[in-house]
């Protein structure tokens, strides 16, 4: 191997060491804190080390302390014989983690808050069990073992992008692998961070293109865009019922409002899609509520749900307003369908359709 090669192989390398190394010191001062993962013996899934606190300061300026079974923001497990309410199990991705705001103002928090709020309160216990990048191939894997574990009554999944809940109708074994989590046994979060941002481009998914010649990039012409795949819905519904034993709450939250190019955008970019969507939950006896219009209405009044005084409007992950309004539907829908806790010595095999949940009539 030539000097003339040598020479920027090896610039290159000693760039990519320096630069993990500075992000290594540099990032926990001001952007975030890297925590160990562990294997939580009843989820079987990776998750933060309980008891340790989590500070991030990229998107709002908040720290969240890690509980039991890698919950973000409670600290607390109420045993079931000491919680005669409703338990909540909730799912979701980073939308849902909410590390971005202050426990106190985290989703599942916002719920407990509402259920509590009325002259009706609902007594409720929210386990948040969200993790940032997630989907439903890693969240149905534990519904099972939660559901046995924490008594749960209802299984609540927030879905911001509705591609993270298409994705069950491929099965696990057929997915790409979507997390390297396992790889924080052996390597420092800060490693593998860094290894995504060489090797995927911003949005996690697509491969980086790595140049290694000089001069500008030459570019292929590119191809018109394929047309988009159909989702096959009915699979997706069929496969939540299958995994659950008890009922399901699908909750739509879009980012929405957004600004784009300057304009203020109040529609998804695919709607057909969202109306399939709902259309096969409502098949399989799935409930599901739209929180949409209220986080549009939030946006108009002035309180956007989405984004961080130290960011944009509408830009990133929900607030504390997003989380509020969110939760207020969700509290509504609770006390409309009146589920009750309801101890299960065995399991049924099949999650119930929304029209058997156990109701009793609202104001009792």
């Amino acid at each position: 191997m030539t000097t003339a090669l040598l020479r920027p192989i090896s610039r290159w390398l000693i760039g990519l060491c320096v630069g993990t190394l500075v992000v290594a010191i540099t990032s926990p001062l001001f952007v975030r804190s890297y925590l160990p993962l562990v294997i939580d013996p009843v989820r079987d899934t990776w998750t933060m080390q309980p008891d340790r606190a989590y500070r991030w300061r990229s998107e709002g300026y908040a720290t969240t302390h890690i509980g039991p079974h890698g919950m973000p923001g409670r600290t607390d497990l109420p045993a079931t014989s000491d919680h005669g309410g409703l338990r909540i199990a909730l799912w979701g991705d980073s939308q849902a983690e909410g590390v971005a705001v202050n426990d106190s103002d985290k989703l599942f928090a916002q719920m407990q808050q509402q259920f509590a709020a009325t002259e009706s309160p609902v007594q409720a216990a929210v386990l948040p069990f969200a993790r940032s990048g997630e989907d439903a191939n890693a969240w149905l894997p534990q519904m099972r073992a939660v559901e046995a574990s924490f008594d749960v009554d209802l299984h609540v999944f927030l879905i911001v992008e509705w591609q993270d809940l298409a994705i069950a109708a491929i099965a696990p074994d057929q997915t790409p692998m979507r997390s390297r989590a396992g790889l924080a046994a052996v390597l420092p979060a800060f490693v593998i961070q860094a290894a995504r941002n060489l090797l995927r481009e911003a949005d996690g998914a697509t491969p980086r293109r790595l140049r290694w010649t000089i001069g500008p990039e030459r570019r292929p012409g590119s191809a018109p865009p394929a047309p988009p795949r159909p989702v096959d819905w009915d699979a997706v519904m069929n496969r939540l019922q299958d995994v659950a034993t008890v009922p399901i709450l699908l909750v739509h939250a879009p980012r929405l409002p957004e600004i784009v190019g300057g304009r203020v955008v109040e529609r998804p970019a695919r709607p057909d899609v969202i109306a399939d969507m709902k259309k096969a939950a409502e098949r399989a006896g799935i409930a599901s509520i739209d929180a949409g219009p209220v986080l549009i209405e939030a946006g108009r009044s002035g309180r956007w749900p989405h984004g961080f005084h130290n960011g944009q409007i509408g830009v990133g992950h929900l607030n504390r307003v997003g989380y509020e309004r969110i939760a207020a539907e969700i509290a509504r829908w609770i006390r409309r369908a009146g589920l009750k806790h309801s101890s299960r010595e065995t399991p049924r095999r099949r999650s119930p359709s929304i029209e058997n949940l156990r109701l009793t009539p609202p104001g009792n």
